[in-house]
């Protein structure tokens, strides 16, 4: 039992190192400044997953190093967000654990984005978060 717990870490590591280059490797091979790029969806969102059992959390989405991060209050680490090829400001974010969470930036009636749409199939969540902190 003890091994298995061993691969599952191991695995989880190589994914979240895979997930970091390829998104450095994004940012970077097409010499674009991701900060400025995803400027107008960088923040805080606030998201209610009382439905899943999790209640109000919060996850900051920003650019370190010229790669894009989420981090969730509720994570030890931050996740690299994978941009979806053609898809303005739709993303995904693979967990080993969790599935795929597809995640789409959404404007509001003045046309700011102020929304994020967050879809996991396998945990069962589909909720719009709200931007609290720009």
């Amino acid at each position: 039992m003890k091994l298995r717990k061993k691969h599952v870490s191991v695995l989880s590591i190589a994914v979240f190192a895979v997930l970091t280059v390829m998104g450095l490797g994004i940012g970077a091979a097409n010499g674009q400044d991701l900060k400025a790029k995803y400027a107008p969806i960088l923040g805080t969102y606030e998201f209610d997953l009382t439905s899943v059992g999790v209640g109000i959390m919060k996850a900051d989405f920003y650019v370190e190093n010229n790669i894009f991060y989420t981090k969730p209050e509720t994570a030890s680490e931050a996740a690299a967000v994978i941009p979806v090829e053609g898809k303005e400001f739709e993303f995904t974010i693979s967990d080993p654990d969790e599935g795929t969470y597809k995640l789409a930036f959404l404007k509001d009636e003045k046309g700011e984005y102020t929304k994020c749409r967050v879809i996991n199939e396998v945990a069962g969540i589909d909720v719009v978060g709200t931007k609290v902190v720009k």
